[in-house]
């Protein structure tokens, strides 16, 4: 299901007004879109927006983080199989997610981590319009639109071989870049008020002031994990104020914070590694510990669901496969 709308999409900045106006200009086009974009900046919100403003906007969108998968996997899951497959394969087989985005849209998420094997299946579904099913033999029309997404330079994977040419001028029809925060000037202290009032609710007056102190001390930060960072960032002093109010030494913390040497980077994994590195206590326990304990809480809560999961986090289901992969929690 997709849940976000352009008007969702936070910023006054005229880099992200920019990508707003090329996203909603191709919503009325059925061609393959590739978003690009740093991690962190919100090319899942993108990928929604264009689904629910696009004459599809009736039929289904289905997501799929292409790196949260191996390739024996992420074949079944986007293909689908047929009953004795493979050892392990249930009863009746499973319909696969480009057959259940049938008359809609399916979001490839990190499509720059698809196994070059699977690139080529993905290739043909693209030219053909029909997959087959794995231990099939029978091919199946399908009617979907094709968005992809990825954080990585899809030109220099083609020069290194690990990503095919002709599958990247099929995906890419479309091309959109989501402008990273650094570039968005006071979108910075917009979403950062946002975040501070979903996550402080009621008691958001109480710490206005303080809030706005941390703002400007960290006004110059470079934010390269974007607003993924933001958002960490705002939830974890929240969360201090709300349990430890002016007792909390915030001065130290952001010193801390705005004095760590980030190298420009797209690798989601050494940013987050640094983005998580600042812990401190709430009540005693790990914020990290803190975090890992929410997200089993809300998966227990709603049967094992990523999507109702991320729904009550208010989080993207691949923020919540990330956060899942970071603490090593499993379904």
């Amino acid at each position: 299901m997709a849940r976000y709308h352009f008007r969702d999409i936070k910023g006054e900045s005229d880099e992200i007004k920019n990508a707003i106006s090329i996203a909603k200009s191709y919503a009325s086009s059925d061609s393959t879109i590739l978003i690009q974009g740093e991690t962190g900046t919100g090319k899942e919100l993108f990928a929604q927006s264009i689904h629910n403003s696009s004459s599809r906007k009736s039929g289904p969108f289905v997501a799929i983080n292409c790196a949260s998968l191996s390739s024996n996997l992420l074949e079944s899951e986007l293909f689908g199989y047929v009953e004795g497959a493979f050892t392990g394969a249930i009863k009746g087989g499973k319909i696969g997610l480009f057959e259940l985005a049938h008359k809609g849209t399916i979001f490839l998420d990190e499509i720059g981590e698809i196994p070059i094997e699977i690139q080529a299946q993905l290739l043909r579904v693209l030219q053909e319009k029909e997959i087959r099913k794995v231990g099939s033999v029978v091919k199946t029309p399908v009617d979907v639109r094709v968005i992809t997404a990825t954080n990585r330079n899809l030109i220099d994977e083609m020069k290194s071989k690990s990503f095919r040419e002709d599958l990247y001028y099929r995906i890419g029809v479309l091309n959109l870049t989501v402008p990273p925060l650094r570039e968005r000037g006071g979108d910075v202290m917009l979403l950062g008020r946002f975040f501070f009032d979903k996550y402080l609710g009621s008691d958001k007056t109480k710490f206005l002031s303080m809030f706005e102190h941390i703002m400007k001390r960290v006004n110059s930060y470079k934010w390269y994990g974007n607003i993924r960072e933001l958002q960490n960032f705002v939830e974890r002093i929240s969360v201090l104020m709300k349990y430890h109010g002016n007792g909390y030494d915030f001065e130290q913390l952001v010193s801390s914070f705005i004095s760590k040497d980030y190298s420009i980077s797209n690798n989601e994994d050494s940013i987050e590694e640094d983005q998580v590195c600042i812990t401190t206590s709430v009540k005693g326990n790990d914020l990290n510990k803190w975090e890992a304990e929410k997200i089993t809480s809300a998966l227990k809560n709603n049967d094992l669901s990523i999507q109702k999961a991320a729904d009550a986090l208010g989080i993207s289901r691949t923020t919540l496969w990330r956060k899942m992969k970071q603490y090593n929690i499993k379904l």
